[in-house]
C-alpha cells in the first residue's frame, strides 16, 4: 500500500502560487487533483529488496562452498561457536591469543550464538548478515518514503522521481554489495539498529530510539560510532531534537573510550594504525583519545593523509549518492566514520574491500541525500531544477559506479577454485575436533570451529604460536584464497613444517597442502614465516 500522503492539492491554488494571471486557470477546473505518489512504492521496495537477498544468499553459498572466508569470518566464527558449546568467556586465537570481547567489546554475538543450533557450520551467519544488510536497505527506504510523504514540497510527478531514484540509489550501491561479500562482520547489523534508532528519535519515538541505540552498542566499539554522528545530526537538525541527540553522543564517546581504555578495543590495534598520530614509546599501548589529540597536534600528517586517499573519498561517497553529505544526518555520520578510515595507516580500511567499515555511510548518505531535495522543493523555481539537476547527477553517480563495481565483488574474494575447495571439504571432514589447525588466510573461516585456530596471514617476517594440542594440523596453500602472505613465505612455511618439524603431509592436492603434525613432548610453541 502507498504511504499516506498530506492532502491533496488545489488546483486553483497552485496556479495561482506561480503566478498564473488573474482570470487564467483560476476559475476553471476546480476539481482537486491527486498528489500522491501513484506507484505503490513499499510494494516495489519489497519485491527489489527480496530478490537482492536472495541474490546475495546465493552470493553467501558460493562463497561458503568455496571456502572464500577468511581470519575476519573466523574470528566471529570461533567465538559464535565456543558460545554456542558454554564456554562463555570465549578466547580468541586470531589476530592475538585475547577474551574474544577484548576485540571490540562485541556483545551481540552472544544472541547470535543461538542460531548455532540451526546450523553448526557456520553458514546461517552469512545469511543473517546478508537479510541485516536487505532489512537495512528497506528501512532507510521506508525512512525516505516518509520524508518525501510528509516533507516534500511539489507534486506526484516529483515525488515519485525521488522515491524511484532513491530506491536505484540504494539497490545499486556496489559498497553494500562488497560490504556484504566479506566474511562477517557485525558492523553490518550495527548499521541496520543505528538506522532504526535514527528514524525512531527523528520521529520522537524515544523510548524505541533507546532500545535501538542500546542494541547498536552491545555490537562493539567501533560499530557503534555511527551513533555519534547521529547525535549530532539530531543536534544541529532544527527540529528542537538537541536534547535526545546530546544524550546519544555523550553516552556513544563514553562507551567507546571507556571500553578502550579497559581493554576491550585491543582489535583496533591503534598503535599500528594510528600510531604515527600518537607517537608512542616501543611496544606501549595506544588509546583513542591519544590518537585524536595527535591528529590536531600533527594537522599536516593529516592533510598528507587526506590528500592521499581523497579518490577513495569520492568513490566512498558517490556510491550513496554524494549529495547527502550536505544534510544534517549525512554530513555528521559521513564524517565520523571517514575520517577515521582516511587517518588510518593502512590504505584498505577505505577501500571497496573494507567498505563493511563505513557502511552506515550508504544508508543515511541516501536518507541525507532526501533530506536536501526536500528541503530544496520548498524553494523557489531556481532551487528546484537544482534540486533535479543534483538529484539526477547523484543517481547518475551511482549507477555508473553499481554497474562497474558490483560485478567486481564475488570474483574479488572468491580466490579458491573448485577442485582446491573439494580438497579443502575433505580436509575439514577429516580434522578432529579438538585439534590445533594452523590455515592459510584465504580460506580459514570454515575451520575455526574449536578452540585454537591460527592463520597464516603476515606479510612480512615470522611468528610464533602456542601449541595447545597433541594433534596439529596444517592446511596451507600459495595459491588458493584471498592470501596476505608472500608466496615464497608460505613455501618457507610448508618446507619447515615437513622438513623441521618432521610432520607428514596426508594431502598435495590442487594447490592445498595438508600436514599433521605430533608435537612431541614438553613443546609449547611453533614459529614460522607468515604466523
Amino acid at each position: 500500500m502507498d504511504p499516506p500522503c498530506p492532502d491533496d492539492v488545489d488546483t486553483t491554488t497552485t496556479l495561482t502560487r506561480f503566478g498564473a494571471s488573474s482570470g487564467v486557470g483560476t476559475t476553471t477546473r476546480q476539481r482537486r487533483q491527486p498528489n500522491r505518489p501513484v506507484i505503490p512504492w513499499k510494494a516495489v521496495a519489497l519485491a527489489v529488496f527480496l530478490g537482492q537477498f536472495v541474490w546475495l544468499v546465493l552470493v553467501s553459498m558460493h562463497l561458503w562452498q568455496r571456502f572464500s572466508l577468511t581470519s575476519d569470518y573466523a574470528l566471529f566464527y570461533q567465538a559464535w561457536h565456543l558460545i554456542a558449546g558454554g564456554h562463555l568467556s570465549p578466547t580468541s586465537t586470531l589476530y592475538r591469543t585475547n577474551p574474544f570481547l577484548q576485540n571490540h567489546f562485541e556483545l551481540f554475538i552472544y544472541p547470535l550464538a543461538l542460531f548455532e543450533y540451526v546450523d553448526p557450520g557456520g553458514f546461517v551467519l552469512l545469511v543473517l548478515q546478508d537479510l541485516a544488510t536487505v532489512a537495512a536497505e528497506l528501512i532507510a527506504f521506508f525512512w525516505i518514503a516518509e520524508l518525501v510523504r510528509d516533507h516534500f514540497g511539489t507534486g506526484a510527478r516529483a515525488k515519485e522521481l525521488v522515491l524511484g531514484g532513491a530506491l536505484v540509489v540504494l539497490a545499486i550501491d556496489p559498497w553494500i554489495w562488497w560490504s556484504d561479500a566479506f566474511d562477517v562482520h557485525l558492523e553490518i547489523f550495527a548499521a541496520l539498529f543505528a538506522l532504526l534508532a535514527a528514524r525512531s528519535l527523528w520521529n520522537r519515538r524515544f523510548v524505541a530510539g533507546a532500545i535501538w541505540a542500546v542494541l547498536t552498542l552491545s555490537c562493539g566499539t567501533v560499530e557503534s560510532v555511527a551513533l555519534l554522528g547521529i547525535g549530532v545530526g539530531l543536534v544541529i537538525s532544527g527540529r528542537r531534537l538537541w536534547r535526545p541527540g546530546l544524550v546519544l553522543g555523550a553516552v556513544t564517546v563514553a562507551w567507546v573510550l571507556v571500553f578502550d581504555a579497559l581493554g576491550f578495543d585491543k582489535g583496533s590495534q591503534l598503535a599500528t594504525t594510528y600510531g604515527y598520530l600518537a607517537t608512542p614509546a616501543p611496544g606501549a599501548q595506544v588509546h583513542a583519545l591519544q590518537v585524536a589529540l595527535g591528529a590536531l597536534r600533527h594537522p599536516r600528517l593529516v592533510l598528507d593523509m587526506v590528500n592521499q586517499k581523497r579518490r577513495d573519498v569520492w568513490q566512498a561517497l558517490a556510491g550513496p549518492g554524494l549529495f547527502g553529505v550536505v544534510s544534517a544526518l549525512g554530513l555528521p555520520v559521513a564524517a565520523v566514520l571517514i575520517i577515521p578510515a582516511v587517518l588510518n595507516a593502512q590504505a584498505s580500511v577505505i577501500q571497496p574491500e573494507a567498505a563493511f567499515q563505513i557502511f552506515p555511510v550508504f544508508l543515511f548518505v541516501p536518507v541525507g541525500c532526501v533530506l536536501a531535495l526536500t528541503w530544496l522543493s520548498r524553494r523557489s523555481r531556481p532551487w528546484r531544477l537544482a534540486a533535479l539537476a543534483v538529484g539526477l547527477a547523484a543517481l547518475v553517480e551511482s549507477v555508473v559506479l553499481g554497474v562497474v563495481w558490483i560485478p567486481r565483488s564475488t570474483p574479488y574474494f572468491v580466490r579458491t577454485s573448485a577442485p582446491a575447495a573439494a580438497v579443502l571439504a575433505r580436509a575439514l571432514a577429516a580434522t578432529p575436533s579438538d585439534a590445533e589447525v594452523i590455515a592459510s588466510n584465504g580460506f580459514i573461516g570454515r575451520f575455526a570451529a574449536r578452540p585454537s585456530i591460527y592463520a597464516l596471514e603476515a606479510p612480512v617476517g615470522a611468528g610464533t604460536v602456542p601449541v595447545t594440542a597433541p594433534v596439529v594440523e596444517f592446511v596451507l596453500s600459495y595459491r588458493q584464497g584471498l592470501e596476505t602472505t608472500p608466496l615464497a613465505n608460505t613455501r618457507a612455511a610448508i618446507d619447515q613444517i615437513e622438513y623441521r618439524l618432521g610432520a607428514r603431509q596426508v594431502i598435495d592436492s590442487a594447490g592445498i597442502h595438508v600436514l599433521i603434525w605430533h608435537p612431541p613432548p614438553g613443546v609449547r610453541r611453533v614459529t614460522l614465516p607468515g604466523l
